[in-house]
């Protein structure tokens, strides 16, 4: 192989490797980016998850309170006199 054509030959290799490179460098950062934004989705979702979860409570303890407030002990009798 003529020395020129071995020198182009390398060149145009080196020149293949960082372009693969640059695009594999993009591919992980737009990789990257993507999973960023899924996590923070699914955050969000068990976060709204949670919120309502904890209103339900808070409601369900509301009632519980309410009826209880609005029964009378067990054992209380009100003497006629």
């Amino acid at each position: 192989m003529e020395p020129a054509l071995h020198r182009s030959v390398a060149e145009l290799r080196t020149a293949a490797n960082a372009s693969h490179e640059r695009h594999r460098q993009v591919y992980l950062a737009e990789k990257a980016q993507r999973e960023a934004e899924r996590q923070a989705v699914e955050a969000r979702a068990r976060q709204q998850r949670i919120e309502r979860v904890a209103r339900m409570g808070e409601r369900a303890w509301e009632e519980a309170l309410s009826e209880i407030a609005s029964r009378k002990p067990k054992g209380y009798e009100e003497v006629g006199v």
